[in-house]
């Protein structure tokens, strides 16, 4: 838990150290990539972000079958697929695999849904 929590900061001390802010180092990023990095590009991520941090949370109450469909097809959706029947199988057989796979065979103990 110490190192995870270590490692979280200091992923984010990276992160906020390589966004170029307006001054020389936005000035310096607008040479190497034309523009420099603004709240506006960074709100994807960050929304993706929200949504990993959510379903993880989510997982202990709602469980690993019911939750993750959705998430997978929130994530190809996010991703630019817009085939909706064709990303609901997706999400529903992409679990069942995953379930089966690692329930069953490798007798790894998934989060159930434990709401009632």
């Amino acid at each position: 838990m110490v190192i995870s929590i270590a490692l979280f900061f200091l992923g984010l001390a990276l992160s906020i150290q390589n966004i170029p802010w307006k001054g020389k180092s936005g000035d310096q990023a607008k040479k190497d990539s034309g523009k420099p990095i603004t709240w506006r590009m960074m709100k994807r991520p960050l929304l993706i972000g929200i949504v990993v941090f959510a379903y993880i949370r989510g997982m202990f109450y709602l469980g690993f079958l019911l939750l993750t469909p959705f998430f997978l097809f929130f994530a190809i959706w996010f991703f630019g697929y817009r085939r909706w029947l064709r990303s609901a199988v997706i999400s529903v057989v992409t679990t069942a695999i995953i379930y089966v796979v690692f329930y069953h065979g490798f007798q790894v103990l998934l989060p159930r849904f434990v709401l009632f």
